[in-house]
């Protein structure tokens, strides 16, 4: 029951006892009862009501803040934030989430949906409820590490120059202007049409739904002729990770740098979740990410519905670890198949 219907019910509960009391006084012959007194008796009965319904509301509101979780790899839980609108793909939306690591206390990403109103539905009908609106994603955007654009129906989006347009542009200029922190900016599907319009891809190398290759390819055309920026380099792929963040064995070794020939990975004893902490705290980190584009956004872009949950798992593996990655695959009988890596310097 919602705190308006328990108190509506204990009103007329209230306003019942009142007229009861009032009948009973009236057809008193002994003495009657004052109609002032019923109506304050009234009047204190509903302050009481209000006042426990209050407190009973702020105990929930505390409880659940306290049931924030904090995860078991040493600092709060990475928050991703993906985006609801209408029109676009429920796999989208979902498959990302289903790549979090499963456990009984906790989970290695806490989920905030935003959405330009409180329930929305996607193109296959299903219904979602948002956490927060627009407004308050402005708001809190310094708490997200990562942003995921679904795909689905962009075309009104661009055409209207509409939300998630301004969050995406936003969440950009903040990595640029505080660099300290790592945060992600993730794709699904024509998710990545958005990132193009708001000039996120130039010069960086991109994919997409392959059935949207040549649209893609044109609008990032158009956009670094608008820009007099360089031009994004559309590969087909299952998904493209720019600005990549592979931690060093040693601090003091020479930061490695991946280019996507590289055949074999390299060794990463502190890949992981200890990594994803630390390059947060460490100043090198914070130089190197600052000199990259965008400000060390990493920003990855991918294919469908299937190669999003790979692109997921990519995520999974340099926010937690690979072996949580593989184990989400195997429960999710999934294949992970692997998308590339552009030039990159370990950050």
């Amino acid at each position: 029951m919602s705190f308006i219907d328990r108190f509506a019910t204990l009103l007329f509960l209230a306003i019942a006892i009142g007229e009861a009391l009032a009948k009973s006084k009236t057809k008193s012959k002994k003495k009657k009862f004052p109609v002032g007194a019923i109506v304050a008796i009234i009047i204190v009965v509903i302050l009481i009501i209000i006042v426990v319904c209050v407190v009973l509301f702020l105990l929930k509101r505390r409880k659940a803040k306290q049931a924030k979780q904090v995860n078991n790899f040493g600092g709060e839980q990475p928050t991703s934030y993906p985006l609801a609108n209408g029109n676009q793909n429920t796999p989208d939306k979902y498959e990302p989430m289903g790549n979090q690591p499963q456990q009984t206390a906790t989970k290695a990403f806490e989920i905030q949906f935003v959405s330009a109103t409180e329930f929305t539905t996607t193109g296959q009908g299903a219904g979602l409820r948002a956490h927060m609106d627009f407004k308050e994603a402005y708001a809190r955007l310094k708490e997200f590490d990562v942003l995921i654009i679904p795909g689905g129906g962009v075309d009104p989006l661009l055409k209207e120059k509409a939300e998630p347009l301004g969050l995406i542009k936003a969440y950009s200029d903040l990595q640029k202007k505080d660099p300290k922190k790592e945060r992600t900016l993730m794709s699904v599907c024509t998710g990545s049409l958005l990132l193009a319009q708001q000039g996120l891809l130039s010069g960086l190398s991109a994919t997409t739904h392959p059935d949207y290759y040549a649209k893609f390819e044109k609008l990032c055309s158009e956009v670094a002729q608008r820009d007099l920026a360089e031009r994004t380099d559309v590969v087909e792929e299952r998904y493209v990770v720019n600005n990549l963040r592979f931690d060093l064995e040693d601090e003091a070794q020479t930061p490695y740098v991946r280019r996507k020939s590289d055949a074999k990975p390299p060794t990463m004893k502190r890949k992981g979740s200890n990594a994803w902490k630390e390059s947060n705290t460490r100043r090198e980190s914070t130089i190197r990410r600052a000199a990259l584009r965008l400000g060390g956004l990493r920003v990855i872009t991918s294919g469908g519905v299937s190669a999003g949950i790979d692109a997921a798992l990519y995520l999974v593996s340099v926010m937690v670890n690979e072996d949580v990655a593989n184990e989400s695959a195997r429960v999710m009988q999934h294949t992970w198949q692997k998308g590339i890596v552009v030039d990159g310097i370990d950050i």
